[in-house]
């Protein structure tokens, strides 16, 4: 029982509804309880938090910890007299010594961890507490426009646990009938009048003092954008008059002239100076000076060159000030990512006759080297077994200002070992894989035709142009494959939110040998059932355009309400699929280039498709640490008619994994109903028909080759919700799957046929441990849906059993572990 610690007169206040609220918003209302009840399980009613709390109460002694604080200071006391007249060593001991009674004074006034920071202690009623709320209710109330609500209280006793009830009656709300301006100052009355389709005040719209408040900041940035440089927001004032009757209200809009003028003044911009090192000053040396473009560069040494700088001060000798125009260059000079600190600064010129501004770029020079290094083990659990630990690390160098225009030169390496499961035999085998890659970074875009980089429209969205060159190799017992990849990127952001990826030419050289005659057979064997992974191991050249748009509005702990779009198009030899494959484009030209003139020897293949992927994610706040979060993926990929009709292995759609359908083994579900039946020869036995694993009168399913598909449907949802502290849970569901665009004889079931009878569906629990600076996840997952299954049977959930929940047999429930939340 939850109050049986409760003493004397004390109550627990176990539950608080709210009631009457129609049209204000009752999660801002539920805000404003100046008292919360302990969290209880949803159904059942319990409060574990508050068990947690009185448990470590139970093993709570204050006495043992005030005489822990007491050995502290006797300790720290000996030390400091023993440190005698040494200053350092004295203030360090001092320190130290604050720093642990800090922590045992915290121990004593809150308790233990389990009562601080796990439990939660009992929320004893208080009366006072809600006669406060029902009077924050009733003012957040009239903030709305419902001046004539009326907020009680009722409360209801049943074993010294009190249920508390928060009647409110709105009533009409008032709405504005009449908006007018009181402007003394003409110009910043023009100003205003001419801005009237972007005011957030009209006719008609309930009184909300929010509102108001939005309208006085989008007044003052007005003003402050077309060079009233000392305006504040403080000059604006708004008349509410309600006398008029009707549930109405007459709103005037005043603002203020400054005391000391008779009008606000209209500050240009006399003198521009760039400051380079602001914080550095070194005596003796003069710093030199430099004019381009209107500004005065000042600085001990030319760091960046003017060209560049001068394309990213949005201000102009002459013009008026504007807060977006300061904010646009402090932004763009800080995304060149060659600058430690950059602020823009304003001063009153003094002794002008015309109001005038002097503006101070300050900028600090980061450094110029930036290493970033990892080392890591990877451990594979899986089907047929575990691994040992077997090390990767990586190694990435960036060279800033490399050639004095903000060009940032990237290096980076990195390899390891790790175990994955063999694709002949179940077994792992260890893969060793080793990269490389060098990249330069242009702050702008680079194009010898359309001179987009003089576009001012353009300027303003920090225009980057990548030349990126990356090397990797793969050797395992199986092959050896190299991929050699080339690109160039333009990237463009049209706000924070808002980016944009272009890769004008993305060009990947793949070479491969393949060492084991089981391996060959097993990929020819899959390509007899329309599966074209040997192609990744034949030479290729695969040649693409592709554009990303992502839009995202949440925060990178993913805590706001918002919103998530990822659009991504490839066409994969641009001229080939123009022209139906008549023209052999880039591709073509440079797959004939490299292979050899005698047809029996090495020659390489390209390849021309279409892609497309959509990726939609809506995040719902629902209270503080508690979200819904909800995803759609669609995606579809085609050989192009006309070509050889084969796709790069790495351009098809999978499903299943960790940021999937997490009951299934990453990339092993479907195409459609289709899972190839389990041999003892794994297909690679010419009379393999007879060799079908059969269990209860039914073939059992080979879930160990990856199944490519060309169409993607997928959708997934997840209750999140806090736990305690760092740990937070998460209930979700998945549906989904992967199919082809047609079906055929060697993978009955994968076409789109049926494709509305062929999503398979899990639902699941996860475990989230958040340390801000990273997230790590555990989610356990079961089969709900399973399409591989005969039609009438496809419902599987019936199958779970808890004595197999970690087996690595079996193939029901999947456990998964990863780094970040899966979407």
């Amino acid at each position: 029982m939850p109050t049986r610690y409760l003493k004397g007169k004390e109550k627990l206040l176990y539950d608080v509804k709210l009631e009457g609220v129609n049209q204000a918003d009752p999660d801002k209302i539920r805000a404003l309880f100046r008292q919360q009840p302990n969290r209880k399980v949803p159904i059942f009613g319990s409060t574990p938090y508050l068990t947690v709390y009185y448990w470590g109460k139970s093993l709570y002694n204050p006495a043992k910890v005030q005489q822990q604080i007491q050995e502290t200071e006797e300790k720290f006391a000996k030390k400091i007299n023993k440190a005698g007249a040494d200053s350092s060593e004295v203030v360090k001991l001092t320190e130290k010594k604050e720093k642990k009674l800090a922590k045992l004074i915290r121990k004593k006034e809150e308790g233990n961890l389990l009562m601080r920071s796990i439990g939660e202690p009992p929320s004893i009623y208080d009366s006072t507490l809600t006669v406060e709320t029902v009077s924050q209710i009733n003012t957040y109330l009239s903030s709305k426009g419902f001046f004539h609500n009326r907020v009680s209280a009722q409360t209801k006793e049943e074993d010294k646990k009190i249920y508390l009830t928060l009647n409110v009656a709105e009533n009409q709300p008032f709405r504005l009938s009449e908006t007018a301006y009181n402007i003394k100052d003409t110009t910043v009355q023009r100003l205003v009048q001419n801005s009237q389709a972007e005011s957030l005040i009209k006719t008609g719209q309930i009184y909300d003092e929010e509102l108001l408040t939005q309208e006085r900041d989008r007044l003052e940035t007005l003003m402050r954008n077309q060079g009233f440089y000392e305006f504040r927001k403080q000059y604006i004032f708004f008349d509410v008059d309600t006398s008029f009757g009707g549930n109405t209200v007459r709103l005037k809009t005043t603002i203020s002239n400054p005391a000391d003028s008779a009008n606000h003044k209209l500050y240009k911009i006399r003198t521009i100076y760039f400051i380079g090192e602001a914080n550095v000053d070194r005596f003796g040396v003069n710093r030199d000076t430099i004019n381009y473009g209107g500004v005065k560069y000042i600085w001990y040494k030319k760091y960046v060159s003017p060209k560049v700088l001068d394309k990213k001060i949005r201000m102009s000798v002459g013009q008026p000030y504007s807060l977006i125009r300061t904010s646009r260059t402090q932004r763009q000079i800080g995304d060149l990512d060659v600058y430690r600190f950059s602020a823009v600064n304003y001063t009153i010129v003094s002794d002008s006759l015309q109001p005038m501004l002097d503006a101070y770029v300050n900028v600090t020079p980061a450094t110029r080297y930036q290493i970033t290094d990892e080392i890591g083990g990877n451990f594979n659990f899986t089907n047929f077994g575990s691994s040992l630990p077997l090390p990767y690390g990586s190694f990435r160098l960036k060279v800033r200002n490399i050639f004095g225009g903000a060009e940032n030169l990237e290096f980076g390496v990195r390899g390891g070992l790790e175990a994955q499961p063999s694709s002949v035999n179940d077994k792992l085998v260890t893969t060793t894989e080793l990269g490389g890659n060098v990249a330069l970074v242009f702050p702008q875009f680079l194009d010898p035709f359309f001179k987009l980089d003089s576009n001012p429209k353009l300027v303003i969205y920090n225009p980057r142009t990548r030349l990126n060159a990356a090397f990797t190799y793969t050797n395992r017992e199986d092959y050896n494959r190299t991929n050699t990849e080339f690109s160039l990127d333009y990237l463009w952001q049209r706000s924070q939110r808002l980016q944009y990826f272009v890769s004008l030419v993305d060009i990947n050289i793949i070479d491969a040998t393949i060492k084991s005659d089981n391996f060959r057979k097993y990929l020819e064997s899959r390509k007899a059932l329309g599966v074209t992974l040997i192609e990744s191991f034949k030479p290729g050249i695969v040649s693409s355009m592709n554009a990303t748009m992502l839009y995202n509005s949440n925060n990178i702990n993913q805590t706001l309400d918002a919103k998530y779009i990822k659009l991504f198009v490839e066409i994969g030899n641009l001229p080939g699929v123009i022209t139906g494959n008549n023209t052999v484009g880039f591709s073509g030209w440079f797959s004939d280039f490299l292979s050899d003139p005698d047809p029996t020897k090495q020659q390489y293949r390209s390849y021309s498709f279409l892609k497309f992927n959509a990726d939609y994610r809506r995040y719902y706040k629902i209270k503080e640490k508690m979200y819904f979060v909800a995803r759609g993926n669609f995606g579809i990929v085609s050989p192009v008619p006309g070509s050889n009709n084969i796709l790069p292995y790495d351009k098809f759609f999978f499903a299943g994994g960790g940021s999937s359908l997490r009951a299934w083994r990453p990339r092993k579900l479907g195409p459609g109903s289709y899972t190839p039946p389990y041999r003892l020869k794994d297909e690679l036995n010419p009379n393999a028909e007879n060799n079908l694993v059969i269990v209860n009168g039914q073939p059992q399913r080979d879930y160990r080759p990856e199944q490519p598909g060309e169409v993607l449907m997928e959708g997934n949802a997840e209750y999140r919700f806090n736990i305690f502290g760092f740990w937070n849970g998460a209930f979700f569901i998945d549906a989904g799957n992967v199919w082809n665009l047609k079906d055929s004889p060697e993978l009955p079931g994968s076409g789109l046929k049926d494709f509305h009878k062929e999503f398979a569906v899990d639902l699941g629990f996860g475990s989230r441990f958040d340390f801000s600076f990273l997230v790590v996840r555990f989610d356990f997952a079961t089969k709900v849906i399973d399409p591989a299954e005969p039609e009438g049977q496809r419902f599987v959930l019936d199958r779970f059993r808890l004595n197999r929940l970690l087996s690595s047999k079996n193939m029901q429930n999947s456990f998964n572990i990863g780094i970040g939340y899966p979407f």
